[in-house]
């Protein structure tokens, strides 16, 4: 998502409760909250139709910043290698698929870079939303006449809020978004972060009364703690504090005190508006939009400042629209702007226009040659570059053949020492890594008339022991023995070749 450059930012938010949209203006180095219009949703069925009365409300509207509800997203710290290129965008291909529990087709995903590794590798932060439960929504909200810039997660809109709120150099820190039917989590120690979402399940958290206070903070409190066990896990700091923010019933100073006894962490309510300049308050409507304001200062805070951590989960298809609306924007002012500036100095062109002709004519004769040149040069360097190829391909055969000789080689060997034991048959197994069936006979001297082969038995362990310490074996596997005839047992294993040593 890039930084805006116009001086209104418009934020959308979209949860079971309520819908609202704010609009911010940039004054210098500040942000500015101008409007906050709110419109509660009475049944989930009625979300359009509020989306509806609010865009009409909101009249003159830009392209608005939705904030994806946390419960619709998934937020995911990976690690790659420091490539570049295009190995670093098949390596992050490779690893978000690994990390996202959907084919990459069934959901809008992208990732920023937030920082690296002490071995080297880059961390990033990866986000997706599963298409099935997020389109709905996308369409409910242009069908109410919104234009989508971008989609922000709660749970990055939440950490740049608490970042605008002047908690960067607080200590291990956990801000909680609250909503009635889940929560967004932000853990904050100085420049590191971690994000998580939940759902309280079915009934949600209870909201009002005394009773279901209590009851509300009991259920916080364990997803506290289960948050806490999480984090303990991903190896970060545990929270000496909690803020709390969200629906105006339960972000209430009397629920994070119960909070606070339950937890044994100092709780509070965090302020999103510390940092950010606020228009006259007539121009606000309610408690309850006033309340809901972190994820719409989060997310118009990313359009910022270039040093907060940013996803755009639009879906392909919008997002190829979007860049083609802004792509033709630029286009039509650029060519304004060239028509402005090329109109006084016409008439100085028209003087020398016919000079430009022949010193161009002159320079088509010179370049002409070259051109015929370059295009013989590109051709000797196809065929080097497929020459180069060959032989690359014809040295990997090579390679594997000497592999493929030594270690048959290294395998008689140790065969022979073991004595009386000869191999009937080696089948490849397919897969990674390389497992090779092998199978044989080993000769029972002292029992030729007998089923039990003691002696046979020695002799393959000791052959098996041989093997394990080959360069080219990783271990010996399936082990299996059949001494029904008399004289002679059989035996068949696996043997797992190392990576290093693949043929």
């Amino acid at each position: 998502m890039p930084v805006s450059l116009f001086r209104s930012i418009h934020t959308l938010e979209v949860t079971a409760t309520h819908v609202a949209t704010a609009r911010f203006a940039r004054r210098g180095g500040r942000l500015r909250l101008e409007r906050v219009l709110c419109e509660p949703v009475a049944a989930p069925g009625e979300t359009a139709e509020a989306l509806t009365k609010l865009r009409l409300r909101a009249g003159r509207c830009g392209p608005v910043t939705l904030v994806l509800p946390a419960p619709l997203t998934l937020t995911k710290f990976i690690k790659v290698p420091r490539l570049s290129g295009a190995k670093r965008t098949k390596v992050i291909g490779f690893a978000a698929q690994e990390a996202i529990p959907h084919p990459l087709a069934e959901v809008a995903w992208d990732q920023t870079k937030v920082g690296d590794t002490p071995g080297g590798e880059i961390e990033l932060l990866l986000g997706a939303s599963k298409l099935e439960k997020a389109q709905p929504l996308l369409d409910a909200v242009l069908a109410a006449g919104f234009a989508v810039r971008d989609c922000l997660p709660a749970q990055l809109a939440l950490h740049a809020a608490a970042r605008g709120a002047g908690e960067r150099g607080a200590p291990p820190l956990l801000v909680i978004d609250l909503d009635a039917s889940g929560a967004a989590l932000a853990l904050l120690d100085g420049r590191k972060f971690h994000l998580r979402a939940f759902r309280f399940g079915e009934d949600g958290l209870p909201t009002r009364g005394a009773l279901a206070w209590e009851e509300g903070a009991t259920r916080l409190a364990q997803e506290i703690t289960r948050t806490s066990l999480f984090f303990d896990r991903e190896g970060r700091a545990m929270p000496r504090r909690i803020l709390l923010t969200g629906h105006a019933e339960i972000a209430h100073a009397a629920f994070a005190e119960l909070l606070s006894a339950r937890t044994g962490v100092p709780a509070g309510l965090l302020d999103p508006l510390a940092g950010v300049e606020v228009a006259t308050p007539r121009r606000t409507d309610d408690r309850e939009s006033l309340s809901r304001l972190a994820p719409h200062v989060g997310a118009a805070l990313t359009r910022f400042q270039r040093e907060l951590p940013v996803l755009d989960l639009l879906p392909s298809g919008m997002r190829a629209v979007r860049e083609g609306r802004a792509r033709r924007a630029w286009l039509a002012a650029a060519a304004v702007l060239a028509a402005a500036a090329l109109l006084p100095p016409v008439l100085h062109f028209r003087a020398i226009e016919n000079e430009l002709r022949r010193q161009t004519a002159e320079a088509e004769a010179v370049i002409a040659p070259l051109r015929s040149r370059e295009s013989d040069i590109r051709v000797r360097q196809e065929r080097l570059a497929s020459l180069q190829g060959q032989i690359s391909t014809l040295q990997s055969v090579q390679d594997r053949r000497n592999s493929w000789r030594a270690f048959l080689a290294d395998l008689q060997e140790r065969t022979a020492e073991s004595g009386d034991v000869w191999l009937e048959r080696l089948q490849v197994e397919p897969g990674e890594p390389l497992r090779l069936l092998v199978a044989g006979r080993v000769l029972a001297r002292a029992s030729p008339n007998a089923k039990d082969h003691p002696d046979g038995f020695g002799r393959v362990n000791s052959l098996l022991g041989r093997l394990a310490q080959s360069p080219y074996v990783a271990a010996v596997e399936r082990e299996r023995f059949d001494q029904q005839q008399p004289g002679l047992l059989h035996f068949d294993f696996v043997l797992v070749g190392k990576p290093a040593g693949s043929l």
